[in-house]
């Protein structure tokens, strides 16, 4: 068969080929021919040790062999080639593929390949993607400008991850920064047994779409192409090509073996069709040239028309699917207000049952609400967000959250908006209850606070007011009267005036200070008492740490975390603990820390400690940390707690670097 087949291309090349060898006598002249490789695209090309392999490295050295000449082969990403082949640095590009914006640079040779893409996955995950319309709101690892990457942008809420080749996508795949991999089948293939990953990752079921690799020229050097083309035919017919092949696909894909099944029997009746006509239509050989040129372009065209056709059908469906499901209403409408879609949940919350298709949305009660004051303010780059209550007809109140923005046409540029809302009136109802019921349980911690902390020193005064009678000449009794009664009294005093400033703060009096100076001020103030109490200091503060803030609300709210962290650190009673207070500069922050060895809080204690009147300590008021709470935010800071129960607690604070002072 291989014989008659040679036999038939030669009496073809011989009788009806003159523009065709005019070309090939003209691709002789190279002699020398730089070609472009990726390496990240395994089986086909690849590095091992530096050296170039691959299917497609061979069939190049296969071609050189056969029509004399040498190669180059360069190493370097696609995105790099087609450039380099713009520029002239490059002769060649292997294994490329024909996308719309090629098409306008380069030509392409006959196949060198025929493939196929697919999706791979966790095997986990095969029982939740089963197909492409399961990629939807996950995470896909792709080559950029590829033909399987033009296929999957028209697929909706698809997230990418994109790489400049196969190798790098399957990479993101098995370090879990994707969901799928979806590339060639083959690559995949080769990859998984490299990574030795075949038993954690399977392909599922279906393809995505079949792929042919050519080699690509500059645009219109037809004389490099004619040269290539021969090469390819030649070692199709002598038996190479079958047998690189073989050496590489082994175990090729069914969908492969189909293909190139179905490729072999359309060779063979195009070729016997071939010699049939060429018999019959010897004395026309121009004219059968030029037949069979306008064939095979009207073929290319019509293989192209069939597959946008069968790619439309496949996103409209996919696009209604998606509709269909979705669980917000979505209404789309042209420039001049008319409804051009509206998908089941939009009728169902609407109230709508009957089909308002090109009808003008002010005719539908609820996107006549809705639209009415926001239609006119779409533009090119903005879209609106807002929240609004709405009465149906029968008398059924929402709560909707909807969004307007633009609708893109094919030439990229408006025509008309999108209207999406959601029902969240359960979600608000529960949030408001939920809302309320914190308000209660916090009221009530704070009256009982109150109630406790005003309970005690009014109990030791009525105590002592009982026993004026009996005791009112007792000396003893005076004193104790005269000591413990205004001491009372000033605590009773101190609470309501930490309530006044926690309820009604004064005003904040911001200045540009320099924090470490602060921090100092303050370490100053407890150095005796932290040695006193057998306690070690260790402090790091780095210089001019300018802020703005309140002087005096700033050096309270230090003062306060010493004096916590002391108590904490009493209360363990332990040898050796320190307490740390560091001051530095973070990200275009400054940032203050104490740290202290206390007896640490617990995740309780942590998520209550800035609640009014919650404290742990026997003597304490509860509060301390919630006015510094207040003083921070009143300076357009953060606090943050680390603590761990037993261990120790850290209280951070970070204002804004505000530069160095002025004068």
């Amino acid at each position: 068969m291989r014989k008659i087949i040679t036999v038939i291309f030669l009496f073809f090349f011989l009788f009806l080929n003159e523009n065709e060898n005019s070309y090939a006598q003209n691709a002789d002249q190279y002699e020398r021919i730089v070609v472009a490789y990726d390496p990240g695209f395994p089986p086909f090309q690849y590095e091992e040790n530096g050296i170039p392999k691959g299917f497609s490295i061979e069939i190049m050295n296969e071609i050189a062999n056969v029509e004399g000449f040498e190669i180059d082969l360069i190493a370097m990403s696609k995105q790099e080639a087609v450039k380099a082949l713009q520029n002239g640095l490059v002769d060649v590009i292997l294994n490329m593929h024909f996308i719309q914006q090629y098409g306008k640079i380069m030509e392409f040779s006959e196949p060198i390949y025929v493939s196929s893409i697919g999706i791979l996955v966790n095997k986990d995950d095969l029982n939740k993607i089963e197909s492409i319309t399961d990629l939807s709101n996950r995470v896909i690892s792709i080559e950029r400008e590829t033909i399987e990457y033009e296929f999957m942008r028209n697929i909706r809420r698809v997230k990418y991850n994109v790489t400049s080749n196969q190798e790098n996508s399957f990479k993101l795949l098995i370090d879990g920064r994707a969901d799928a991999f979806v590339g060639d089948r083959l690559t995949a293939q080769y990859l998984m047994e490299a990574y030795q990953v075949e038993d954690t990752y399977e392909f599922v079921s279906s393809n995505v779409l079949p792929i042919e690799y050519t080699f690509a020229t500059q645009k219109e050097n037809y004389q490099l192409l004619t040269l290539l083309n021969r090469g390819l035919r030649t070692i199709k017919s002598d038996g190479t090509y079958t047998n690189i092949s073989e050496k590489w696909f082994i175990n090729n894909d069914p969908l492969m073996e189909r293909l190139k099944k179905v490729v072999n029997i359309l060779a063979g009746l195009i070729v016997l069709a071939i010699f049939i006509f060429l018999i019959g239509l010897r004395w026309n050989r121009q004219l059968q040239m030029l037949v069979d040129k306008k064939t095979e372009d009207l073929s290319k065209l019509n293989k192209s028309l069939e597959y946008q056709v069968q790619q439309t059908e496949t996103s409209y469906l996919f696009q209604k699917q998606i509709l269909d499901s979705s669980p917000r209403g979505i209404v789309t409408c042209d420039h001049n207000g008319k409804i051009t879609s509206f998908n089941p949940k939009a009728k169902l919350l609407s109230g709508t049952m009957k089909d308002v298709i090109n009808l003008n949305f002010q005719e539908v009660p609820l996107l006549q609400f809705l639209l009415s004051k926001n239609a006119g303010r779409i533009s090119e780059d903005k879209y609106y967000v807002e929240e609004t209550f709405w009465t149906r007809s029968d008398q059924k109140e929402f709560y909707l959250r909807y969004y307007i923005y633009p609708l893109y046409g094919f030439e990229n540029k408006t025509s008309g908006f999108i209207l999406t809302f959601e029902d969240h009136t359960a979600e608000r109802k529960l949030r408001e209850q939920i809302y309320n019921q914190e308000k209660h349980k916090t009221l009530s911690r704070v009256v009982a606070g109150i109630a406790h902390e005003i309970r005690n020193p009014l109990t030791s005064i009525k105590t002592f007011v009982e026993l004026i009678p009996r005791k009112m000449n007792n000396e003893r009794f005076q004193k104790e009267i005269a000591t413990y009664v205004p001491n009372e009294i000033n605590r009773l005093n101190r609470l309501i005036e930490g309530l006044i400033d926690y309820a009604r703060p004064q005003s904040v009096n911001k200045e540009r200070i320099d924090a470490s100076k602060l921090v100092d001020e303050c370490v100053i103030l407890f150095e005796r008492t932290i040695a006193n109490k057998g306690l070690n200091l260790q402090t790091d503060i780095t210089k001019g740490l300018w802020i703005e803030v309140d002087r005096d609300q700033l050096k309270q709210v230090i003062i306060n975390f010493i004096i916590n962290s002391i108590d904490a650190m009493v209360i363990k009673n332990q040898s050796h603990l320190t307490i740390s207070i560091t001051a530095y500069q973070h990200e275009g922050n400054v940032v203050i820390e104490v740290s202290d060895d206390g007896v640490g809080m617990e995740e309780e204690e942590i998520r209550r400690a800035f609640e009014p009147f919650y404290t742990t300590k026997p003597k304490g008021t509860g509060l301390g940390l919630a006015i510094s709470e207040q003083y921070v935010q009143e300076n357009e800071g953060t606090l943050q707690i680390k603590s761990n129960k037993g261990v120790g607690t850290t209280m951070i604070v970070r204002f804004k670097k505000k530069g160095v002072e002025n004068g």
